[in-house]
This record gives C-alpha cells, sequence and structure tokens, in this order.
C-alpha cells in the first residue's frame, strides 16, 4: 500500500483510484477522490536524520495516499480539514476502517519498526494530535514517530485509538528507557487508554 516520493513528500502514485468514494466519518457524506482532495502523507518522522535513513533504506520517503473530505459543507476537525480515506492496496478505505485492526479488540499491540498497516494507522492517529480538535490539544507538538522509533497502539473494540513511542535501547544514546509520546483520540478519552500505555510501559509484565 505505501509508495516512494521525493525529499518535497507529494509525488502521488500514477493510479489513485479516481472518482472513487468513501464516507467522511465527520458529515457522514460520500466525498470523491480527485487531484484536490488527495495528497500524500509521509510515513515516518520528519528531521532530516530520519528523512535521510529513509532514503538509505526505501530509496525514497515512504508516503500513503490519503483523501481529504472535499464537502465545503464539512466543518472539519478542529483547526484541519477531515482526513477521510486511505488507499491502500489499491482501494480506497474509510479512515474509520482502516482504523480497525483484526482481533485487536482492548489490545495493546506492539508495532514493528519499519512499514506496516499498523505503523501506518499510527501516522494517521498521530495527524489527529495536530488538528486541535480538543482545546486540551492547542498546546500539543507532537513530532510524527520515525520509523526505527518503538511504538505501540491501544485499541477499543479492535479500532485503533492511541499511541505512544518510547525508545529502550541505550545504544541509541538513551542511558534509561524513556517515554516520548503518548496521544489518545479526543473521541476515546477516559477510557482507559493512557493508563493501558503507561502500564505497558512501566510493568509490561501487566500487558
Amino acid at each position: 500500500g505505501f509508495h516512494v516520493t521525493g525529499y518535497s513528500g507529494k509525488e502521488l502514485p500514477d493510479e489513485i483510484g479516481e472518482n472513487s468514494h468513501v464516507v467522511c466519518w465527520q458529515c457522514q457524506q460520500p466525498t470523491t477522490a480527485t487531484r484536490e482532495t488527495v495528497t500524500a502523507m509521509v510515513i515516518g518522522g520528519n528531521s532530516m536524520e530520519s528523512r535521510t535513513r529513509s532514503f538509505n533504506i526505501y530509496g525514497g520517503l515512504p508516503a500513503l495516499a490519503i483523501m481529504m473530505c472535499g464537502n465545503k459543507d464539512c466543518d472539519g476537525v478542529g483547526r484541519s480539514g477531515v482526513l477521510s480515506g486511505v488507499y491502500w492496496k489499491g482501494t480506497w478505505t474509510a479512515l474509520s476502517d482502516f482504523f480497525k485492526i483484526e482481533g485487536g479488540q482492548d489490545e495493546y499491540i506492539d508495532v514493528e519498526c519499519g512499514l506496516s498497516r499498523e505503523r501506518a494507522i499510527l501516522q494517521m492517529l498521530h495527524w489527529f494530535s495536530k488538528t486541535k480538535q480538543n482545546a486540551s490539544d492547542r498546546h500539543a507538538c507532537f513530532l510524527p514517530p520515525p520509523l526505527d522509533r518503538p511504538c505501540v497502539v491501544v485499541c477499543r473494540q479492535g479500532e485503533a485509538c492511541a499511541y505512544a513511542t518510547y525508545s529502550d535501547d541505550p545504544s541509541k544514546g538513551w542511558l534509561l528507557p524513556t517515554l516520548h509520546t503518548i496521544f489518545v483520540k479526543a473521541s476515546h478519552r477516559r477510557k482507559g487508554c493512557a493508563k493501558q500505555l503507561l502500564t505497558g510501559f512501566f510493568r509490561p509484565e501487566d500487558r
């Protein structure tokens, strides 16, 4: 489902399933894939070091084509338009469906370093942290997690809704295990997600 872009991170694959529809989770109306509504989302960190590493491994920046809602009456999310769909393995998938992880239930899921569907889901969750959807997020400035940083995702009823990033490798300059980021979607707060992420980090035997 991934394609490779140059340093601009804006290139799209030749085939993006134009005129396909998904239902926007925000306005509940169909929205169409066009060159105006489709853009590329780079997967992984945005630092020069992280991007250079991606070029060395993948020959470019791994990315996914994403669809923003094109309906004029859609209210958007916080200060952003609405990410409505993901072009995955040749098909447009509604974002709400893309977040579903088979067998996820209420699980704590380790996300392997490198490219995977779970890593792409994590990047979509990171997008929510930038929208300022909730007033308490207005000072949030989380950086997108590099592809080589350990990450975990928490689900509720099979839907990915929270993530954490951490470091536990002394060879990478961290003397002690370090928790970098915890984020929970506004729609899933006060449901124990952050507690589950913290427990998994500090007491992994109790996951």
